[in-house]
């Protein structure tokens, strides 16, 4: 709010656009999987979820610029909130057909889904940045966790939890 001078109500506005991304994130992750295999949504989703994370990297000068009004900033939110939508459901999948109880699986995924963030931003707080490279550099740490777990699973360090059906919803 203090950044882009936005009135509370201008605030809420713009915090729907995050719903919007995720959940239609999710939808269309439905869709998807439906008609390609999951590891080729999975790097669709991580595709859309990098664009984002680029753009803040490259043009955080104008992303942040007050005159903005920070609607470039939630929807760059919103389309990385999207790509997520693609990227969990997947995930989830995976985790819960990958070992016989779906318990255990569900929650070591809620551990990660939680810890993870919770580690960068940790990491990113004693790092002493500024208030903007404060919210980059978390961003940065999240999709260096989502690549290398992609790659795992692309090169198959996991290969026998990872079946061909699970790779292939009929």
């Amino acid at each position: 709010i203090k950044i882009f001078i936005l009135s509370p109500k201008c605030f809420g506005m713009y915090s729907i656009l995050n719903l919007i991304g995720l959940i239609s994130g999710g939808w269309i992750s439905a869709r998807m999987i439906k008609n390609y295999e999951l590891l080729n949504v999975l790097v669709v989703g991580v595709i859309i979820s990098s664009v984002p994370i680029g753009m803040f990297v490259l043009l955080k000068d104008v992303i942040f610029n007050s005159d903005s009004k920070g609607l470039l900033f939630f929807m760059l939110i919103a389309i990385l909130n999207f790509g997520l939508g693609l990227i969990y459901p997947i995930a989830s999948y995976f985790a819960l057909n990958s070992i016989k109880c779906s318990s255990t699986a569900s929650s070591i995924m809620n551990f990660i889904k939680i810890a993870c963030p919770a580690l960068a931003i940790y990491c990113v707080s004693r790092l002493h940045l500024g208030l903007i490279d404060s919210f980059e550099t978390p961003l940065l740490i999240m999709f260096l966790i989502t690549i290398i777990c992609y790659l795992i699973i692309k090169f198959s360090l996991f290969r026998s939890a990872i079946t061909a059906d699970m790779l292939k919803i009929s």
